[in-house]
């Protein structure tokens, strides 16, 4: 039998599988008589999953001392995902009948999913006392110990690193043409400032560290570390280092898997920095994500307050908000709708501007052509146009007049898994901005390839 705690996390992840659901449940018939066969069929059809679920929870509510009627609920419960209602009907069984290994012993795995291992370690250490455990049960739950015992499993490090090279035909987004304005009135720009094709590679790290207070809802606090590094091949104006921290918990309020509320207050800092200028920011931000069945509700926000060393004047806040549904449109499909309204502060008035706009992005999971890969690669597509209007004119460029923009940004993206942690990113896209000002209209098109690893 496979061993280790990764054997075990598959066998979760099956529990969604209703064949295999009633198999592990009832996989190891440790003691005759402890829990009775339950004669029960896990529905395909959603709503009629739902419908059993409800069901098999008001009869298991009635009746709680009768464990065939609390096995029903639990298998349709881990086949809807409300894994934490399964975990508290087998806790319930244990009140009424302690002496159940075989409830310890699935309680241990579900606890491996939920992400505690601590309680799942207590659970699995007591399946052990049981003399008569049968030899392939007892080989599995000593790994999965072993497994546990062996990883700081209340701190956890990641780590991305991804590599990109992208050709532009406007890196430094100038206008195509010189004709521009000056104190309101027609002028010539310099060839040189105009829009400038060229390539560039950057290098981004990532890091997280997480450490889990192994409860239930779960809850977790976490620092991210995020860099960049941009090369210009020609324009080295625009080369650029980025780097920023967050730090804050992040708290689920679930009552079980399908439906969920995610809570991330933080705080954070950054540094942008080019051979002109350096930008450096503080502020923080709080991010709410509730899940509902095949509907993610997703909700971002953030403030920072800027500083730059050398355009003082610049020195202000930018503060935005961003809401919008992910749904799930069938097994390999999902679609997300973002809206975003962006304010920015200044010292100076004609610098302050106002942005709002929306975003819609397609994304399609399919299996490897010509069978290059046993990973499922992806293809997405994102188009979010966006206006913004300043508060002041600005009396060097056009004292009459009070800019506004209007930008379209589109994209396509592949994704092509190499390995489980290694994968390829090709991607196209377009951005195109219109303006009163003519000294701010420009377009741009860009094509990158990048490779990312996680560890």
């Amino acid at each position: 039998m496979t061993q280790g705690i990764e054997s075990c996390r598959r066998t979760q992840f099956a529990y969604r599988q209703p064949a295999v659901l009633l198999a592990v449940i009832l996989l190891f018939g440790l003691f005759a008589g402890q829990v009775a066969d339950a004669d029960s069929h896990i529905p395909d059809d959603p709503d009629e999953l739902r419908e059993a679920y409800d069901t098999a929870f008001q009869a298991m509510y009635q009746d709680p001392a009768d464990l065939d009627k609390a096995t029903s609920y639990i298998e349709l419960a881990i086949a809807i995902g409300d894994l934490e209602g399964a975990v508290a009907a087998l806790e319930r069984m244990l009140i009424f009948e302690p002496d159940l290994p075989q409830v310890r012993m699935d309680l241990g795995f579900l606890y491996i999913q939920l992400g505690s291992p601590g309680m799942a370690q207590a659970y699995l250490s007591d399946v052990l006392l049981e003399t008569d455990l049968p030899d392939d049960a007892r080989s599995l739950v000593e790994s999965t110990l072993k497994d546990i015992s062996k990883q700081s499993v209340a701190h956890k490090f990641s780590g991305t690193v991804v590599a990109t090279a992208r050709y532009q035909t406007n890196a430094n987004a100038g206008p195509d043409n010189t004709a521009i304005v000056l104190f309101g009135k027609p002028a010539l720009l310099e060839k040189e400032f105009t829009e400038q094709a060229d390539s560039d590679g950057s290098l981004a790290l990532q890091l997280g560290y997480e450490y889990d207070f192994q409860v239930l809802p779960q809850r977790t606090f976490n620092i991210d570390l995020n860099t960049l590094v941009g090369q210009q091949a020609e324009q080295s104006q625009l080369d650029a280092q980025f780097v920023e921290l967050q730090a804050g918990p992040r708290l689920h309020f679930g009552q079980e898997e399908a439906r969920d509320l995610e809570v991330r207050p933080y705080l954070s800092g950054n540094q942008y920095a080019t051979d002109d200028e350096t930008v450096t920011g503080v502020g923080g931000g709080l991010d709410l994500t509730y899940r509902a069945g095949e509907m993610n509700w997703v909700l971002q926000s953030s403030y920072l307050a800027q500083s730059y060393q050398s355009q003082t004047a610049l020195d202000g806040y930018t503060a935005w908000v961003t809401l919008g549904p992910q749904i799930r449109l069938g097994a390999q499909a999902l679609a997300s709708l973002t809206g975003v309204v962006r304010q920015v502060g200044a010292k100076v008035a004609y610098e302050d501007n106002l942005e709002y706009g929306a975003g819609v992005t397609l994304q399609y999971g399919f299996n490897a052509p010509f069978w290059l890969s046993v990973l499922p690669w992806s293809v997405s597509a994102t188009l979010s146009p966006t206006w913004k209007s300043y508060h002041a004119a600005n009396p060097t460029i056009d004292p009459d007049h009070i800019r506004r923009d209007q930008s379209t940004q589109g994209m396509l993206l592949l994704n092509v898994p190499m390995s489980a942690n290694i994968s390829l990113a090709l991607s196209a896209g377009a951005s195109r901005t219109s303006s009163n000002i003519p000294n701010n209209e420009n377009d741009n098109y860009y094509a990158s390839v990048g490779i990312q690893a996680n560890f």
